[in-house]
């Protein structure tokens, strides 16, 4: 599922949206700019708490889609490129959720609802793959 977005500021509204729509799959957002981490933040919580069929909603912007084009043009392979991309929102699930372990609660206490939680871009876990 693709859904386009015309605006420069992605809200959780729009994940939300996303989300319901998607039933379990993978669905793309293609937007004007990156998001915000809170609104990246939202796409982990979505894959997370979408139980056995995951779903997990990839963000598109409008340079990535350039970038995609212009591949294409030069006989390169988009696939490749939206597996790396993929590849990488899981990577950054991944590596999230370990750094939300081992980060240490506030006061000392143990649950993890007062634990901050630590966001990895999902560019940086596309680094680590690299």
């Amino acid at each position: 599922m693709f859904e386009v977005k015309n605006t420069t500021d992605l809200d959780m509204a729009a994940i939300n949206q996303t989300a319901v729509y998607l039933g379990d799959g993978i669905g793309f957002i293609v937007t004007r700019e990156p998001p915000s981490e809170s609104v990246l933040r939202k796409t982990y919580t979505v894959c997370n708490d979408s139980g056995q069929g995951r779903k997990a909603i990839l963000i598109l912007t409008d340079a990535q889609l350039f970038e995609l084009l212009d591949l294409r043009c030069k006989d390169g392979s988009p696939t490749k490129w939206l597996q790396k991309h993929y590849r990488a929102f899981r990577t950054g699930l991944r590596v999230t959720r370990q750094l939300n372990r081992e980060q240490p609660a506030p006061n000392g206490e143990s649950a993890d609802a007062n634990r901050p939680t630590v966001l990895v871009p999902i560019s940086q876990a596309a680094q680590q793959i690299e």
